[in-house]
């Protein structure tokens, strides 16, 4: 787990960008701040799991979820859904609000298709 929190990419909370995030989002494969975490947790399991980089254990699929995503891959796609908008991305990495949006919400699906190794399913 060590390889993947100690990345540069991973050194700032992916949403708020906080130094030394200590939690994860597994469906974004993210790093994240407790405060963050908490934000997380009150969007519901439907819409992404947390979990203690330091209070919980972690399996190999975990772990695979943060070494094919990261922060730097997640906030890449984001970007894009913002080029693709012609919109700015500021505002929409600095909120939560991001997590709702169904294009970035099907990055869940990206990612959870890499870690399964089976082709994604269409977005709809």
């Amino acid at each position: 787990l060590n390889h993947v929190v100690n990345q540069k990419h991973n050194e700032n909370c992916a949403d708020c960008n906080a130094s030394a995030p200590d939690w994860a989002s597994l469906a974004f494969g993210t790093l994240i701040c407790l405060q963050c975490a908490g934000y997380h947790r009150s969007f519901g399991t439907h819409v992404t799991l947390v979990r203690s980089l330091k209070l919980d254990s972690w399996s190999d699929e975990h772990i695979r979820f943060l070494e094919l995503g990261g922060n730097g891959t997640f906030h890449k796609f984001v970007k894009l859904y913002c080029d693709k908008r012609n919109i700015s991305c500021n505002h929409i990495l600095e909120t939560s609000n991001k997590y709702f949006i169904p294009e970035i919400l099907y990055y869940r699906e990206l990612l959870q298709a890499l870690v399964d190794e089976r082709i994604p399913k269409k977005y709809e």
